[in-house]
């Protein structure tokens, strides 16, 4: 899922333009979200406008009942999606529907925090990878029948996320330091101090980090080591949670996992690539239609990549593109005095790329 955001606050009512959590950090604009659907592949083959103010875990089960609907039953694909989209309800629904699922699992919840700390229990040490599961029973109803099956809780280690990770969290608390100190000599309220950093906590994800209080004319900070050893437990870390079957072993669910930055790398694109803001459109029907022709663009170039990829081509859609553009057509003009156009010479690159990509080498009446 992403967002994106118009230059006008301007409304009508029903508008699916929305204020709601944006992406793009501009929460002072409207507007609206979108989702995709893609193959492991990496190919786009559906796509959603949703009111701007949808959350992303309330889409998960219109969009998986819509793919049915489109493209028949599909008990043999496994669902992946990042832990925006997962909920007990949502997962209930998958495991209703016999859905295979490999789902990002927060690190905040109390069986993620079991789980991690067991798993660095069994880590030997943070220099190099490391992979642990857990198996855990789950309970969940179907028509009003109570269920139990075992979901395998799988995280993932990366070295150098954990040294990324620890060293943002040095700076975070030294700017927190910095801050109350800030506060603490303005020339306000007590009451007004306490306020601004409250506000600034839960600005920087920090809220819970902290207790507050007022003393005299300043405000008291107090770290919650509990909290503060949890968070750093979870440094380097990742987890995810799948019902699939022990044919695939925890490294393969983990890289399972990570096919999802096909889907980042394409909502970049979709941003920077196919221009889809400034959207100069307000009425829903010309948004979705705008929507619509930059998942087009996606489809396409999407597919040249992994034609370029089945023929042994290393190259981006944009190189591939640029190369194809050389060919021109000239103007020419003979000794006698007759004009005409012809086609630069074709090279041998240029025309292994049009067999990869299943285009007809141009001729005069193409260009």
């Amino acid at each position: 899922m992403t967002s994106s955001y118009f230059e006008t606050n301007n409304l009508s009512d029903s508008d699916i333009r929305c204020y709601g959590y944006s992406r793009d950090n501009r929460s002072d604009r409207v507007q609206v979200t979108i989702g995709v659907v893609m193959t492991e592949e990496g190919i786009p083959i559906a796509h959603y406008v949703f009111p701007g103010n949808t959350a992303d875990v309330s889409t998960l089960q219109e969009v998986v009942k819509d793919i049915k609907d489109r493209f028949g039953d599909f008990r043999e694909v496994s669902i992946v999606t990042d832990k925006g989209m997962t909920s007990d309800k949502n997962i209930d629904y998958l495991l209703s529907g016999d859905h295979s699922f490999i789902v990002g699992e927060s690190k905040t919840k109390k069986m993620s925090r079991e789980i991690l700390s067991e798993a660095n229990t069994e880590q030997e040490d943070k220099e190099s990878g490391f992979t642990y599961e857990k198996v855990v029973p789950y309970k969940y109803e179907v028509d009003g029948i109570k269920r139990l099956c075992n979901l395998r809780y799988v995280c993932s280690f990366n070295p150098e996320t954990y040294r990324l990770n620890a060293e943002k969290f040095k700076v975070k608390l030294a700017d927190y330091e910095e801050k109350l100190s800030e506060i603490n000599v303005k020339d306000i309220d007590s009451a007004d101090k306490y306020s601004q950093l409250k506000s600034w906590l839960k600005s920087h994800g920090m809220v819970k980090w902290f207790d507050l209080s007022i003393q005299g004319d300043v405000v008291i900070s107090k770290s919650k080591d509990s909290v503060l050893s949890s968070v750093q437990a979870g440094f380097g870390w990742f987890l995810i949670k799948s019902n699939l079957s022990w044919e695939w072993n925890k490294e393969e669910l983990v890289s399972g996992y990570k096919t999802l930055w096909k889907v980042e790398h394409g909502f970049r694109e979709l941003k920077h690539s196919f221009d889809i803001r400034p959207m100069y459109h307000w009425t829903e029907r010309r948004i979705r239609a705008h929507v619509f022709l930059c998942f087009i663009g996606m489809v396409a170039t999407s597919v040249i990549e992994k034609r370029l990829k089945d023929s042994g081509i290393d190259m981006s859609w944009e190189k591939c593109l640029y190369e194809m553009r050389k060919i021109k057509v000239i103007d020419y003009r003979t000794k006698s005095g007759i004009y005409g156009h012809a086609i630069n010479e074709i090279s041998k690159q240029q025309e292994k790329l049009f067999r990869a990509v299943g285009c007809p080498k141009p001729k005069l009446g193409h260009l």
